[in-house]
């Protein structure tokens, strides 16, 4: 002990007890919170990237009816041919594939099992079984055909694409008109 003008001072030798639980508190606390960032930063990323998937999927669909449509024109059929059921034209709605050489397949009104999206072994996303890889995505297309006769000639056409992440069901759906513009 030293003494300074009468009094007493002492030295402190190292930290006391509370003061080290205060700073397990803070360093503990801190590290908690850093860990939980990262783990809704990731969170989120991978949604952002589910839904950037769906929506590029959505895109493709309409992308199929489009060239379904232009098949249709050059081949002299009726623009709508396949597109349009006769039946029930104001609510038709199927799933739409490729053949990467170049045929277009259209199955009218899908079960949820047609509905699925896979993936084959060249990257190529349709929907049929026996494709080698199941996702967890599924695409309808729908057309609105009661406008393909008036002036000008349209179909309105939406792509949804559902799947489950996350406990939760998210969709992405694009809609867009086609019109008959070609005159052959």
């Amino acid at each position: 002990m030293l003494t300074w003008s009468g009094q007493l001072i002492k030295l402190q030798r190292g930290m006391s007890l509370l003061g080290v639980l205060i700073a397990t508190f803070l360093l503990v606390g801190g590290s908690l919170a850093i860990v939980q960032l990262v783990s809704r930063t990731q969170n989120i990323v991978g949604i952002a990237q589910e839904r950037f998937i769906a929506a590029n999927l959505a895109r493709e669909g309409l992308e199929l009816v489009q060239a379904y449509r232009d098949t249709n024109w050059f081949s002299g059929e009726a623009w709508t041919k396949d597109i349009c059921d006769e039946a029930s034209s104001s609510d038709y709605q199927f799933t739409i594939d490729h053949d990467p050489v170049t045929t277009l397949f259209i199955t009218a009104n899908p079960s949820l099992a047609q509905q699925r999206l896979r993936i084959t072994d060249t990257n190529l996303w349709t929907h049929h079984p026996s494709a080698a890889t199941l996702t967890p995505y599924s695409r309808l297309i729908s057309v609105d055909c009661t406008a393909q006769n008036s002036t000008p000639p349209l179909i309105t056409i939406s792509a949804k694409v559902t799947w489950q992440s996350r406990g939760l069901t998210r969709e992405a759906e694009v809609k867009e008109v086609l019109y008959n513009w070609y005159k052959p």
